[in-house]
């Protein structure tokens, strides 16, 4: 075979070669031709090429979910991600992951009760870890004498707190036999404060134990006093009050 001849197939060699890789593998530019806007993946990755593909198909490039933002890496070619590390609690054994663990929390089981949480007042529930709920005395009511006898005026007072001050307060009476003896709205100081005198003549019999009771803006409190009644008087229930 002459010289010429051995050119010749070298030549158709290489031709073949070459046009077999092309086949296999398209070239970048042509990759990044197809590249189109991705939404999930943002522009920065429509026309980039990972190896052999653009950045958007890599099947690895995909978000993980709301738990961390992703890293990514290029490392011979092909994508590798990183998750960002979990939030720092400060705590080993935080089993509500409320960033305090059960040395501290009082309630491992309820991620809003924890040392210095909000404390609602008054629902027997102790949110802040100090041992005790908190109580607010919304209206308070009591009568100036524990027992009282036909005839007597009953004397009470009460307050409220300072975010009720100038409004009214229902005070009521119930007798042992749960009779409603009196009824009746007092005003407000602006210091909280209310009181009156409530008037037995002639209306109340029945002895025992009577119930006083304010409520204000729907809270209600309630206090008890002795009476000793005149089986001689009629019955009935009395508003006067003074």
């Amino acid at each position: 075979m002459g010289k010429s001849n051995y050119i010749f197939t070298f030549f158709l060699i290489a031709i073949l070669l070459t046009s077999t890789i092309s086949m296999v593998m398209p070239p970048a530019d042509a990759k990044k031709s197809q590249g189109t806007y991705n939404q999930k993946y943002g522009s920065a990755t429509s026309k980039i090429v990972c190896g052999d593909k653009l950045c958007s198909e890599v099947d690895d490039f995909k978000s993980r979910g709301d738990a961390a933002q992703q890293s990514r890496f290029s490392v011979g070619g092909a994508i590798t991600q990183q998750a960002a590390p979990a939030p720092d609690t400060g705590s080993t054994n935080d089993d509500d992951s409320d960033r305090y663990d059960v040395d501290v929390d009082c309630n491992e089981a309820d991620a809003s009760i924890y040392p210095g949480s909000t404390e609602i007042p008054n629902d027997g529930i102790d949110q802040d870890c100090n041992d005790t709920d908190l109580e607010i005395n919304y209206v308070t009511i009591g009568t100036e004498f524990e027992m009282y006898v036909h005839d007597d005026g009953i004397r009470y007072e009460g307050t409220v707190d300072e975010s009720l001050s100038n409004k009214h307060v229902e005070v009521s009476v119930t007798s042992p036999s749960d009779e409603m003896m009196h009824n009746n709205f007092r005003s407000t100081t602006g210091d909280g404060s209310f009181n009156g005198t409530i008037s037995t003549d002639g209306q109340w019999s029945e002895s025992g134990i009577y119930t006083i009771t304010a409520m204000i803006d729907g809270h209600t409190t309630e206090s008890t006093f002795e009476f000793e009644g005149n089986s001689g008087s009629g019955g009935g229930s009395s508003d006067g009050d003074k």
